[in-house]
């Protein structure tokens, strides 16, 4: 193993200094709507127009009444309005209740009772009282949606109000102008993964701009493959990299991390997510050819890799550790053994892979051959898969594929098997769908890889997504890794890069 090594840099004020200037768009409602329940719709509600939204100037409302706002899709950004009254005397504030949806569900379904093990604090409504009518009402908290529920929860008998000049200052640092790939087959599918990034480009990467408003390791790492290859504001990845260099903890680096007041760290630590950090430094000097910005935080590569093998590794063998987590997918019945070994092979050859480029005098061979031949002990020929502790995953498969321990044909193969296998533990979520993917694609399955996006974030789309979802199961809308599919996020990062793979 070479030494971990120490490079004195002002990680974070470097961070600071690359903070992205905002771009902000004017943007108005298209349509007033409403929803009706729906047992064949897949968001188990349909919309219907009521009336065009420009026709909200001559309506005045009184206390009970509501109206829904469509945007006509997603998007990032702060409401406002200008509330306008009318009538005897206006002696009292106007209680509004507004409510912002990514989805139907949001503007329609009652939040609470909530079994969500996460905040329920995260739903997204809330309330405001306007004292002073007629007036401009600018709401602080910046949201993502597509749709917004305005209740008149209280007025007096005395005076009604008037909705005018309601607005969305959209908000991204995703500035340049990206045209989809053209063709029908993925024009759309395309398009949704351009506006689910544009719409998590904030100052960080965020995973989600309505639920985390975070910058989490393993997202960044996808997020960054997207924006290469469209938008390239790579001096924002440049920046989470150093905010994640900056803010380690007793050494690691963390899972996430947030900006505001200041830039902290959350607390969560994933093994995988900190082994993805040598992966992702690696892909940003492969993208931008920043040598200097590679040779700063190339040192830290060094100490996870040192670190987490003397921990983990025992005679080219990942060892499990009770009360770590490993991430991989949100999956309850996931056996993670297998892929914990890949995404270990995978960090040293990106490591080796970076020092080469970067010319570094480091030797990761021996490393890299011991832990190859303990991933080639977890693959059975006659079954023509990798088995973690017995079990057949999709996972296993393509995080083995991604360490290319056997040759292109048999990862192929092993990936295709267990997909077929129904009692094969599946991807849960759009991040491990990523990975299978990937693991197709880096094998030279171009076309199964496309056909297995097409079919999932054509689906998603088909289902109603105009950004793409955290978590998606095609037979369930209500799946949720949190217990309440109202605490999911529906713009989420992590699925966008279907947008990468058309443009490689």
């Amino acid at each position: 193993m070479a030494p971990a090594e120490t490079i004195p840099i002002p990680f974070l004020t470097a961070a600071k200094a690359l903070t992205p200037k905002l771009s902000y768009t004017e943007e108005i409602p298209k349509d007033v709507v409403t929803f009706v329940p729906d047992d064949k719709a897949f968001l188990r509600h349909t919309k219907v127009v009521q009336y065009n939204a420009s026709m909200l100037e001559d309506k005045w409302f009184s206390s009970g009444d509501e109206f829904t706002l469509d945007f006509g899709g997603h998007r990032t950004g702060y409401m406002s309005f200008y509330l306008d009254a009318q009538g005897e005397n206006v002696d009292c504030p106007a209680r509004l209740r507004l409510t912002f949806g990514e989805v139907p569900g949001d503007v329609v379904e009652d939040f609470y009772p909530s079994k969500s093990w996460i905040s329920t604090s995260w739903f997204p409504h809330e309330e405001a009282k306007i004292d002073e009518l007629p007036g401009q009402v600018n709401i602080q908290r910046r949201h993502a949606f597509r749709y917004v529920r305005v209740q008149v929860l209280e007025v007096s008998s005395k005076f009604k109000i008037c909705f005018r000049k309601i607005k969305c200052h959209a908000v991204t640092s995703a500035c340049k102008k990206v045209a989809p790939v053209e063709g029908s087959d993925f024009n759309i599918i395309d398009t949704v993964g351009l506006r689910t990034l544009r719409d998590c480009m904030q100052t960080v990467f965020e995973d989600g701009p309505r639920r985390d408003r975070r910058l989490w390791l393993g997202d960044l790492r996808l997020q960054a493959l997207v924006n290469y290859v469209t938008f390239q504001n790579n001096d924002l990845v440049k920046r989470c990299l150093y905010l994640f260099a900056g803010l380690r903890m007793d050494q690691k680096v963390m899972a996430s991390l947030y900006e505001r007041p200041e830039p902290r760290v959350s607390g969560d630590y994933i093994l995988d997510y900190e082994l993805l950090f040598v992966v992702t430094l690696l892909e940003y000097v492969e993208a931008t050819n920043d040598i200097s910005t590679g040779r700063e935080l190339f040192g830290i590569c060094q100490n996870i890799l040192e670190r987490n093998h003397q921990q983990y590794i025992k005679d080219g063998v990942f060892q499990m550790t009770p009360g770590v987590w490993y991430f991989i997918d949100w999956h309850d019945d996931l056996d993670r053994f297998a892929s914990m070994q890949a995404v270990f092979v995978i960090a040293f050859k990106a490591a080796q892979s970076l020092a080469n480029k970067l010319d570094i005098s480091v030797d990761y061979t021996e490393d890299i051959r011991l832990l190859s031949e303990g991933s080639l002990a977890l693959y059975d020929q006659d079954k023509g898969v990798f088995l973690s502790n017995g079990q057949i995953s999709w996972a296993s498969q393509a995080w083995m594929g991604l360490a290319h321990v056997l040759p292109q044909e048999q990862h192929i193969r092993a990936i295709q098997i267990a997909m077929q296998n129904p009692d094969a533990i599946r991807a849960n979520t759009p991040y491990c769908y990523h990975y299978v993917l990937e693991a197709l694609f880096k094998n030279g399955a171009r076309d199964a890889c496309l056909a297995l996006a097409k079919d999932y974030f054509g689906g998603m789309v088909d289902r109603g997504a105009d950004t793409y979802w955290e978590a998606y199961r095609e037979d369930d809308s209500t799946f949720s890794p949190y217990d309440d599919h109202h605490n999911n996020s529906f713009c989420h990062a992590w699925s966008c890069t279907v947008s990468w793979f058309l443009r490689l």
